[in-house]
């Protein structure tokens, strides 16, 4: 009898009251597949969020004028906009109190906005330019571009912000109609 207890003491089993050892071992095994599938559906749901696509600004061209073309995002609308150059000379305009617009044709201010920085007029060949602005007191995030790239845009093609830096060329329907981001 006593090597029964005692058999029974050593593998942990109910009747014994286990070891604390036995038990923590126990809790830890049935949660870690419980921790694993959460971690897997996190992942799932990531993969179905709306595409980050839309920005709350793209550069495109139509007829071969560069346009500006604005996402409204709810309260999200862009209130300065700027093109760069990285010698610090900019183009930069801003809303104000004026009605906010779905589109800027570049180097042209809407009625009501102001220009505040006017170092140049149209984009010169070879010279590496940013897009930027602020919808909501937030930077919107930042486009790298050049006359070049704005070339190669097809008719229905906008360019937006990329991850790490890059631009990236996205059809002007996923531009409008993915979630809004900065």
């Amino acid at each position: 009898m006593s090597a029964r207890i005692a058999s029974a003491s050593y593998a942990g089993g109910p009747t014994s009251g286990g070891s604390a050892m036995g038990n923590v071992g126990m809790k830890r095994y049935r949660t870690a597949p419980a921790g694993a599938i959460a971690l897997i559906m996190l992942g799932l749901l990531a993969g179905c969020t709306p595409l980050r696509e839309r920005s709350v600004m793209g550069l495109t061209k139509r007829d071969g004028t560069v346009v500006i073309a604005l996402n409204r995002c709810g309260y999200l609308t862009v209130s300065t906009i700027a093109i760069e150059t990285g010698d610090g000379d900019a183009w930069r305009i801003d809303r104000g109190e004026a009605h906010a617009v779905n589109d800027v044709i570049a180097f042209e201010v809407p009625d009501g906005w102001q220009n505040t920085d006017d170092d140049f007029t149209a984009l010169g060949a070879g010279v590496d330019y940013r897009l930027t602005g602020r919808a909501a007191g937030d930077p919107a995030s930042a486009i790298v571009f050049t006359s070049t790239s704005l070339d190669r845009l097809g008719p229905d093609e906008v360019l937006v912000a990329g991850q790490r830096g890059k631009p990236k060329v996205v059809n002007l329907t996923a531009f409008q109609s993915a979630q809004c981001v900065l």
